[in-house]
């Protein structure tokens, strides 16, 4: 089984990569949704069907959407389904997929789309996101640290 931490760019620096320390069996930078496909699909030996928790690390300032490249949001889902369909085939049986994206899941539009992905696009899978603002740091963050999990970017 894998844990995968995926990181859009410019969402900060994300170098430790310890599976003992962080929990994250492997970390991926991507530019965009077809990026992220590409390199899950590059890993090797293969995730497919293989990962258990997919961390997505994107900005996502307001609710419903997440700044994957595109934003996805409930409306854009339908235009990205192919992309999505494909990124399920990553999930393994019950996936928790976490979307590290500040205010995603925040309100009527952070529900809409928190419903609408697994019920459409991720069968059997969680899908979490977050109804908070939060931080990340200027240094190196460690994947999934809890003080450097979301999307407000420094000033």
């Amino acid at each position: 089984m894998a844990t995968v931490w995926a990181w859009r760019t410019g969402t900060g620096i994300w170098s430790m990569n310890d599976p003992d320390k962080t929990g994250w069996s492997h970390q991926v930078e991507f530019s965009d949704l077809q990026d992220l496909l590409q390199k899950l699909n590059a890993l090797r030996p293969s995730v497919k069907g293989q990962i258990t928790k997919l961390g997505v690390f994107a900005h996502g300032d307001e609710g419903g959407v997440v700044e994957i490249g595109p934003k996805l949001t409930a409306d854009s889902a339908v235009i990205l389904g192919t992309d999505l369909r494909q990124l399920n085939e990553f999930l393994g049986a019950y996936a928790r997929v976490v979307f590290f994206s500040c205010i995603a899941g925040a309100g009527e539009p952070g529900t809409a789309f928190l419903n609408l992905l697994p019920g459409k696009y991720f069968p059997h899978r969680h899908i979490i996101g977050f109804e908070v603002f939060g931080l990340y740091a200027k240094g190196t963050n460690a994947p999934g640290d809890g003080r450097s999990r979301s999307c407000r970017r420094p000033s």
